[in-house]
């Protein structure tokens, strides 16, 4: 499925914002589900999904990050997605979840997200929604 221009601009900044944050601006340390990267650039599944980002920082922590449009953020599939992916970070000592919303969607993506966490009692997973992007 071909990805939504506004997909690729969140999934964008959403590596640069955890390049920055967590891997002094080293791009190199991700693997980002982007159309001009090679296949081995790219995440693998998790639980059965693909996160848009996948990034691993020693053996102890993992970051996956996934971006959403108003068009799929309550999508079943998208549900799937979170609760594969907030599993996946929970077998982790150290893991974040980041969510890409446009920034009307932040709160509802972060409710979600919380919902899904107390449900499940992925507790442990920081989640962390960028909420300033303007499609």
């Amino acid at each position: 499925m071909s990805e939504s221009s506004a997909h690729i601009y969140l999934v964008d900044v959403m590596s640069k914002y955890i390049a920055n944050k967590y891997f002094e601006s080293d791009m190199g340390r991700l693997l980002i589900d982007s159309p001009q990267n090679s296949k081995n650039a790219k995440p693998f599944k998790v639980n059965g999904y693909k996160p848009d980002i996948y990034a691993k920082k020693e053996d102890t922590m993992v970051i996956l990050g996934e971006a959403k449009t108003d068009y799929d953020l309550d999508r079943k599939h998208s549900i799937e997605q979170f609760n594969a992916f907030l599993k996946y970070c929970s077998g982790f000592d150290d893991s974040i979840f980041v969510l890409a919303v446009p920034w009307y969607l932040s709160i509802h993506g972060k409710k979600i997200l919380q919902n899904i966490q107390e449900d499940r009692e992925f507790t442990s997973v920081r989640i962390e929604v960028i909420d300033k992007i303007v499609v």
